[in-house]
C-alpha cells in the first residue's frame, strides 16, 4: 500500500511541503502504512511510542479501563488528526493509556529520524509541530480538570452547547451512539440515560432517537 502524499501534503501540518517534497523525504527515512481493524489495540499502556502517527482515515481513541471495566474515551482522534507528537521526544515516552482504532483506520507512523529531518527541512514544519504539541497537551488537561471538577450534567451540557456551535443551531444531530458519548463522558450508559431523561424532564432538553435539541 503507497502513501499519497497529496493528501499528506494538504494536511495543515504537512502544508509547508509540496507533494513532491514530501514524497522525497518520507522514502529516506523509516515510514510505514497501515490498517487496523475496528476495535483492534494499536499501543498498549506502557508500550514505547517511537512514531508520529497521523490518521489518514478512520477514527482513533485514546482510552483508559477503570477496574469496573468502564471504558473512558480521553481523546478521539478523526480523519487528519495526530497522536504520539506530546510522547515523541520525551524522555518518558511510554503511552500512558491505551490507543485502539475505533472503526476501519489508516495510519501512517512517521519514525523519530523523519520526523527530525522534516523539522530540519523546514523551520514551518517545527512551528506547526509544536503548536500541535501545545494544543494536545491543552485540550488532554482541560479534559480531565473539567471531568474530575463538574458533575456528569455538566459535562453533558458543556458538550451538547459545544455541538450546538458546532452545527450551528440548537437541535443537535449526535454522529455518534449514547454509548459511544458515555465513553467520552467517562461514565456507564446507564448513568448518562439517567441524566438525558432529567434535563427533557426539566425542560432543558428534546430528544428522539440521534437527535437533541437544546430549549
Amino acid at each position: 500500500m503507497r502513501v499519497q502524499y497529496q493528501d499528506l501534503a494538504e494536511l495543515s501540518l504537512f502544508s509547508c511541503f509540496s507533494k513532491e517534497e514530501l514524497q522525497i523525504i518520507c522514502e529516506s527515512y523509516p515510514c510505514s502504512l497501515r490498517t487496523y481493524a475496528k476495535d483492534q489495540m494499536i499501543y498498549l499502556p506502557g508500550e514505547s511510542c517511537n512514531t508520529l502517527d497521523v490518521l489518514l482515515s478512520g477514527s482513533v481513541s485514546i482510552q483508559s479501563l477503570d477496574e469496573e471495566g468502564k471504558v473512558f474515551k480521553v481523546q478521539v482522534m478523526e480523519e487528519g488528526d495526530t497522536y504520539g507528537a506530546t510522547l515523541l521526544f520525551g524522555k518518558r515516552n511510554e503511552f500512558p493509556m491505551t490507543v485502539v482504532a475505533d472503526g476501519p483506520s489508516q495510519v501512517l507512523h512517521l519514525s523519530k529520524a523523519l520526523v527530525l529531518q522534516l523539522c530540519k527541512a523546514s523551520s514551518q514544519f517545527t512551528s506547526n509541530l509544536l503548536g500541535v504539541i501545545s494544543d494536545k497537551a491543552h485540550a488532554l488537561s482541560t479534559t480531565l480538570t473539567n471531568l474530575s471538577s463538574r458533575s456528569l450534567r455538566e459535562n453533558l451540557l458543556s458538550y451538547l452547547k459545544g455541538e450546538a456551535l458546532r452545527q450551528k443551531g440548537p437541535t443537535i444531530i449526535l454522529g455518534i451512539t449514547k454509548k459511544e458519548l458515555a465513553h467520552r463522558l467517562g461514565v456507564q450508559r446507564t448513568s448518562l440515560s439517567r441524566v438525558l431523561a432529567t434535563l427533557r424532564e426539566e425542560g432543558a432538553i428534546t430528544f428522539d432517537r440521534n437527535r437533541i435539541t437544546l430549549l
